[in-house]
């Protein structure tokens, strides 16, 4: 004798609602960029040290920004996209 377990079929595939969803993905985004300007201060704090350790070289993209020549996940990621 097997028992099956079944699930109301009315509480499968419930969305959350609009106002929700927005909340999250505004968040989300909220923390990316605050994340991402506080990893930009920081290295502009750090310009000349890092460009004396890394031998920063002028990038293409973002307005000139310096990159690490040989950060490997970069060149890769650039030249692959």
């Amino acid at each position: 004798n097997s028992q099956c377990v079944c699930l109301d079929p009315s509480s499968q595939g419930t969305m959350l609602p609009r106002w929700e969803l927005s909340f999250y993905l505004l968040a989300s985004l909220g923390f990316h960029l605050y994340s991402f300007y506080e990893v930009y201060k920081a290295s502009r704090e750090h310009e000349e040290e890092l460009d004396r350790q890394f031998a920063l070289e002028i990038g293409t993209l973002f307005g000139g920004l310096k990159k690490d020549p040989t950060d490997f996940e970069w060149s890769f990621w650039m030249e692959w996209g």
